[in-house]
């Protein structure tokens, strides 16, 4: 699988579709419920495994700085899925969490 995720990945950039590709492949690894989720496992997934994301805790000055710099280095994200996903990550994965725990927000 981890030769598929980074093949799909070289063909993307190589082809420029980076944004048009879904791959729901790199989806396996998180469960996420809700429009917000899927758009993390979607997104974020796409170059790197999601557990990379779901075992951060950062509050929302650095989950916004992060998802800006994902989007500098070619994440393609909307302004408004921008903020959604953010507002979904200071959610779900922030410091006041215990491990493992989720809100429950979708």
């Amino acid at each position: 699988m981890r030769r598929l995720l980074i093949g799909t990945a070289l063909l993307c950039v190589v082809t420029g579709s980076f944004g048009t590709i879904v791959l729901r492949a790199a989806a396996q690894d998180a469960s996420p419920d809700g429009e917000a989720g899927q758009l993390m496992a979607n997104r974020c997934g796409i170059c790197h495994s999601t557990d990379l994301v779901t075992q951060q805790k950062l509050d929302r000055p650095r989950w916004t700085a992060t998802v800006d710099k994902m989007i500098s280095w070619g994440a393609t994200l909307s302004p408004e899925e921008r903020d959604k996903l953010v507002d979904y990550l200071v959610a779900q994965y922030r410091p006041d969490l215990p491990v493992g725990a989720t809100d429950g927000a979708k």
